[in-house]
């Protein structure tokens, strides 16, 4: 479909055609005849007043050019009518005619089917196989009228099994927005510029699209599947909600929920998100899972910005929101340290001094085992406020090799364990390093998720917090810290990791937690003899070490070099034995 294949506009016909073209029929009894036959509707019956009519009226141009292509009115002389616009119009649907010609090449000059406006052409392109559509229809339609036309007839032009959108105004990337409007996939949709519209190259294009098509057809069905599943398994979740008790709620919260330390709020999340993907699979099974698909017969055009969608669905897998602060710990949490401001140094005993001081002060008259007491007491005191200036201190230090930049912990800890803990409790953390990954190009060579010669990798991405980080878990880099310094206000709680990935690097930590080391094993020695062969100019020479008096090598197993092999070891002996024979060689020499 494209404008250029139109008839003539207003004011295209010259008026030397018209004038020719009249001159002919009123001396051709045979053009008068048809002309009159083909136009009996008109009510016409003056060939004057008929020849008048054809040329001034548009309808009737755009029946007599139909006429001409078809060549339906042979004996009427059409071709002196449209002497002048037909040549014009050559030039200008050279491009649509080179792919009306491509496209009769696979089915056929007839079943090629040419329009040029999209009332016209609404059915043929919601039923088509391979459709080629001019972006403009009209040499004054705008980007914006373009573009609501086509939203206008976005259902139609979804049918096509293949669309191509082509201009020789518009640029690539505006063409790019039919994609989005039409609602199609890029396997089964292309851009392209007039100005490189030829028959051989639009041949080779549909024969690329095409060969890929059922492949791409296939796994198509199968994302649609997937959809389809979803929404089964939204409408049966609901139907199970509007079923459910809220005394059944309230009865499981108060007999498990709240002894477990968790919200009703946070069960019912993860029981109903882990519900709905149990529904999707089992759903799903049965259309997808004997799904032929031949990843070889799969392409894409990379003429747009590829997407992420796989990529933003598994992170959302990996990483989700973190708790907010009056939540108990939980096993897989992400914290990030808080800026790390220092603090005056004071020391914390000597308030308690003071104190101790002027209660004694105070107490005049105090009995022996009253003061006895009271100096037991202040003991007591004093070193549970060493303990804590300790702890402090340890923490300080902790926090400062933390808040370097990037710095991150995973807490490892079963939940189990941390459900109804104490604050003194001390909880498994790992250390982990992160990177910027706000860039594209960074993050396409990079491996973002799972094990890497550095670590474990996950790339964190948290909404409202700055540009993605790529964290690597350091396995050898844990450390132990109470629940109370966590809880005490120096950490972030950023992100929780899924149990499944936060597993994984748990069990990496502990395999290094728990290698058990060996003394070094010494390895087996094999004597050698050998044969020695030089040259001495262009005359060649061989000894070997026949006699037992002395092994020319130890053959053994190194492990000196990043290349752990087999290794020879020569003797003092050879070398001496060697060096004789080759000096022995040069003396018959002058």
């Amino acid at each position: 479909m494209d404008d250029a294949l139109g008839p003539p506009g207003e004011g295209s016909l010259h008026s030397d055609d018209k004038n020719a073209w009249i001159d002919f029929v009123s001396a051709d009894a045979n053009a008068q005849a048809a002309l009159l036959a083909t136009f009996a509707a008109t009510g016409l019956n003056d060939l004057d007043d008929l020849l008048g009519e054809l040329i001034s009226h548009p309808d009737h141009i755009t029946a007599l050019w139909t006429h001409y292509n078809d060549n339906t009115l042979a004996n009427a002389g059409l071709e002196l009518l449209f002497k002048t616009f037909a040549l014009d119009w050559t030039g200008k649907a050279q491009k649509p005619l080179a792919v009306c010609a491509a496209l009769a090449t696979f089915v056929g000059a007839q079943a090629v089917k040419k329009y040029w406006r999209m009332e016209d052409a609404t059915a043929a392109v919601a039923q088509a196989d391979v459709a080629f559509i001019d972006f403009f229809l009209n040499d004054n339609e705008g980007v914006s009228d373009a573009l609501q036309r086509i939203r206008n007839h976005k259902t139609d032009l979804g049918g096509a099994k293949l669309l191509f959108i082509m201009s020789s105004r518009a640029a690539i990337e505006t063409q790019q927005q039919v994609r989005q409007i039409v609602g199609s996939r890029t396997a089964f949709f292309e851009v392209m510029a007039k100005s490189d519209v030829e028959t051989a190259w639009v041949i080779e294009k549909i024969r690329s699209k095409s060969s890929s098509y059922l492949g791409n057809k296939s796994l198509e069905n199968v994302a649609r599947e997937l959809v389809a599943a979803t929404h089964d398994a939204a409408k049966e979740f609901k139907a199970q909600c509007d079923d459910l008790e809220i005394h059944d709620l309230r009865l499981f919260d108060l007999a498990r929920l709240v002894n477990e330390g968790e919200s009703i709020a946070a069960y019912l999340t993860w029981l109903s998100s882990e519900s709905i993907a149990a529904k999707i699979r089992r759903i799903s099974s049965t259309k997808i899972k004997n799904t032929a698909i031949d990843a070889g017969a799969i392409g894409f055009t990379g003429q747009i910005k590829q997407g992420k969608v796989l990529f933003d669905l598994f992170s959302e897998v990996v990483f989700g929101p973190g708790h907010p602060p009056g939540e108990p710990l939980h096993f897989g949490e992400v914290l990030v340290t808080k800026p790390y401001r220092r603090r005056p140094s004071r020391n914390p005993l000597l308030g308690a001094d003071r104190a101790v001081a002027r209660s004694g002060s105070q107490a005049k008259h105090t009995s022996p085992m009253r003061a006895a007491l009271s100096a037991k007491s202040a003991f007591a005191q004093r070193r549970v406020e060493r303990d804590r200036v300790q702890s402090l201190r340890s923490l300080a230090t902790v926090n400062q090799q933390l808040h370097e930049p990037a710095r991150y912990l995973l807490v490892l800890t079963p939940a189990c364990d941390l459900a109804r803990c104490s604050p003194s409790k001390m909880v498994l953390c790992v250390e982990g390093t992160a990177q910027d990954m706000s860039d594209v190009k960074v993050q396409a060579r990079e491996k973002l998720y799972g094990k890497h010669s550095q670590g474990l990798r996950h790339l964190l991405t948290v909404d409202g917090q700055g540009a993605p980080a790529l964290i690597t878990w350091h396995k050898n880099q844990s450390l132990m810290l109470s629940v109370r310094d966590i809880m005490g206000g120096n950490f972030k709680r950023l992100a929780q990791m899924n149990e499944l990935y936060a597993q994984e690097v748990k069990e990496e930590v502990l395999r290094e937690l728990g290698r058990v080391g060996t003394q070094i094993d010494p390895p087996p020695a094999f004597a050698l003899h050998a044969t020695l062969k030089w040259k001495v100019g262009s005359t060649a020479h061989e000894a070997a070490t026949g006699d037992d008096s002395f092994f020319s090598a130890i053959l053994s197993y190194s492990e000196q070099s990043d290349d752990k092999s087999p290794t020879v070891i020569l003797s003092d002996e050879f070398k001496k034995w060697a060096s004789a024979k080759i000096q022995e060689s040069l003396r018959i020499y002058p």
